[in-house]
C-alpha cells in the first residue's frame, strides 16, 4: 500500500513524502512514482521467492498485477494505492512432474 505523507498544515495539500508499506517492512520515498516502482519490484520479488521455494523456475511462473488508486478531487496524487500480486505456476511448462 502506498500513502502520501502531508506536512503539519491542514491547508498544505502537497505531500512531504510518500510511504510504501509491504509485508516485512515499509519505506519512504520523495515521489509517488518512485514508490510505485519500488512496490512493483518488491511485489515481484516476494512472489518469485515464494515460487522458488515451491521449486518452480521463472519460466513456469506468471505474475498478474492489479492496481487500485483512491483519488480525491483536488489532490494531484492518489490518497492511497494498493497492489495485488498473483503468482500462478504452470507445472506443465517445465519438465518436472510433481505427481511422482
Amino acid at each position: 500500500m502506498i500513502r502520501p505523507n502531508f506536512g503539519e498544515s491542514k491547508y498544505n495539500l502537497r505531500p512531504s513524502s510518500v510511504s510504501l508499506f509491504y509485508p516485512g517492512g515499509n519505506e519512504t520515498f520523495k515521489s509517488h512514482e518512485e514508490a510505485v516502482q519500488a512496490a512493483r519490484e518488491i511485489g515481484h520479488r516476494l512472489v518469485m521467492e515464494y515460487m522458488h521455494e515451491a521449486e518452480l523456475d521463472e519460466g513456469e511462473i506468471t505474475i498478474d498485477v492489479n492496481r487500485k488508486d483512491v483519488q480525491v478531487h483536488g489532490v494531484g496524487i492518489p490518497m492511497e494505492t494498493r497492489f495485488t500480486f498473483l503468482g500462478v505456476g504452470d507445472i506443465k511448462m517445465g519438465e518436472k512432474d510433481i505427481r511422482k
